[in-house]
């Protein structure tokens, strides 16, 4: 797990320091964690008016288009004992995973040294941002992964095809996470701003709590283990699952399902509820505890605060996208070899690592000083697989591939 290595100070002029009325409150510093260069920035908290009711960010459907119209009546069937909120089920039985908004869903991927693992859920927010859990990426003051991977829309096992793939840059997160767990709310931002394509949910907020009642709230998720609580239901992390419904667990900092058997599985965590209205998007929560499907609301400090940082901060880094033209793999499908090429104008020493669906590194190829190297079958099965290549200094690109 990587630690804090130095913190430096992003300079805000404050407006409480211009002698604001008290109508103004401000929140907590944000965290800033560079996933690259391991390093830790602070933004400082912004003032704003405690008197505003609502307020929300913008929503797009991005440029592959094909929204769907979610339901916005409560459903009737397989519902949480007590409640008007549904269990969760597969997201392709509602809808396609492709289309908007259901592809704005992401399963992050996590390394440690050379192992990949399962991460959380999360979802798109901004051209390059995406909304997550603050434990999602930080427990008890140790970051969880040396680098991480967004996959909108995975589902089955698979990447989507026309479904582009980002590595992870920056994360944002409170610092009362990081000194006393509170604030379970995070956002990261990726290196490609794979948003203008899927498009992504805005964020609000709503200090009246009757906002809440009467709505039909959505959610996707991955959850990842076996249901703890119910052993019949066996989920891995492969799958989108849906589940959509009324709330009724609402207080100033959680919104949620009062049932006892709305409990979030592992794998769930960073997942959004969100409300539309078919025209606009907005996540007003991510899932926390388990317990009566807690989700950290966001509130109006938390907005304000969130909204400075996608305003003013998280500016997409124009780099090799994984999965774009800068690498290609070809044959693919293939039953013997494939060449994977990239960009190395400077002839940089690069090394080329495989892994299996479950995240196992099973190939490596070290010492690569050309733009191409060979990826021979050997002894590896039928299946998906996916593929990293690092310089010595960083990640330049990822990719999948399929062998028959």
């Amino acid at each position: 797990m990587l630690k804090m290595k130095k913190t430096k100070g992003y300079l805000l002029i404050l407006f409480t320091a211009l002698g604001l009325f008290d109508s103004f409150g401000q929140s907590d510093t944000i965290l800033v964690y560079d996933v690259r260069t391991q390093t830790t920035d602070t933004i400082l908290p912004i003032s704003f008016d405690t008197t505003t009711i609502f307020n929300s960010t913008s929503s797009a459907i991005g440029s592959l288009g094909t929204p769907v119209t979610l339901n916005l009546i409560p459903p009737t069937t397989n519902l949480f004992s007590g409640s008007n909120f549904s269990d969760i089920e597969r997201a392709e039985l509602f809808y396609s995973v492709t289309d908007y908004p259901i592809r704005t869903a992401i399963k992050l991927f996590g390394w440690v040294n050379d192992t990949m693992y399962q991460g959380c859920s999360a979802i798109m927010i901004g051209g390059n941002l995406a909304l997550t859990g603050a434990h999602c990426i930080m427990l008890n003051q140790n970051w969880q992964f040396d680098s991480m991977i967004a996959v909108p829309a995975y589902d089955n096992g698979i990447y989507q095809p026309t479904i582009p793939t980002s590595m992870v840059d920056k994360y944002y997160m409170f610092k009362t996470w990081y000194v006393g767990w509170s604030d379970d709310i995070a956002i990261i931002q990726l290196r490609q701003p794979i948003g203008q394509q899927i498009g992504w949910i805005g964020i609000a907020f709503s200090s009246d709590a009757n906002y809440f009642t009467g709505k039909v709230f959505h959610k996707l998720s991955y959850p990842g283990v076996t249901n703890p609580w119910d052993s019949t239901k066996v989920y891995n992390g492969d799958t989108l699952y849906y589940n959509y419904g009324f709330i009724d667990n609402i207080s100033a900092n959680i919104l949620g399902v009062n049932s006892p058997e709305a409990l979030g599985i592992p794998g769930q965590s960073g997942s959004s509820l969100f409300y539309t209205d078919n025209s606009e998007y907005y996540s007003f929560g991510v899932l926390s505890l388990s317990s009566n499907y807690q989700h950290a609301q966001i509130t109006r400090d938390i907005f304000y605060q969130f909204k400075n940082i996608m305003d003013n901060y998280a500016v997409a880094t124009q780099e090799i996208a994984p999965n774009s033209t800068s690498v290609l793999i070809y044959p693919n499908p293939t039953n013997q070899h494939a060449t994977v090429e990239f960009d190395n104008p400077r002839q940089e020493n690069h090394t080329l690592t495989l892994y299996d669906i479950q995240g196992r590194l099973v190939y490596t190829v070290r010492d690569i000083t050309t733009n191409k190297v060979e990826v021979y079958r050997k002894n590896l099965t039928s299946g998906l697989y996916f593929f990293q290549i690092r310089s010595d200094k960083e990640l330049r690109g990822t990719g999948k591939l399929i062998l028959e």
